[in-house]
């Protein structure tokens, strides 16, 4: 007999949750902001097919991480780039407003070749 938890049990916990760069989030408004990449396929099939916006819109939401973030309630945290036009910064911000996971201050680093050091952190 197996003694773990099913992944989406309430039975399992974790005191924190790190996430790369997590990606789909917030499907409208990736449609709008993303300028490569999956979200840019999605915008060119799209402009080929408009009447079919209203649809792909329905069937992108039942994978848009927005709306499983209300399943954690741990600390997280997030990584995320400031300007990158695969994974607008506005996305990952959705997810984690949807969190019921501890917000804190975000460290930030501009310079991220320093940052893989463990220099040059500011705050914003």
């Amino acid at each position: 007999m197996n003694s773990r938890a099913p992944l989406l049990s309430p039975a399992r916990t974790s005191d924190l949750l790190v996430l790369g760069v997590p990606t789909f989030g917030w499907a409208e408004g990736r449609y709008f902001l993303v300028q490569s990449g999956s979200g840019a396929e999605i915008a060119h099939y799209l402009e080929a097919r408009p009447e079919a916006a209203q649809d792909l819109m329905l069937v992108l939401r039942y994978f848009d991480a927005t709306n499983f973030a209300g399943m954690i309630s741990c600390e997280t945290l997030i990584g995320l780039g400031l300007r990158d036009p695969v994974v607008p910064a506005e996305t990952v911000y959705s997810i984690r407003e949807s969190s019921r996971g501890a917000v804190r201050d975000h460290g930030v680093s501009r310079e991220p070749q320093r940052a893989a050091r463990g220099e040059a952190m500011g705050r914003i």
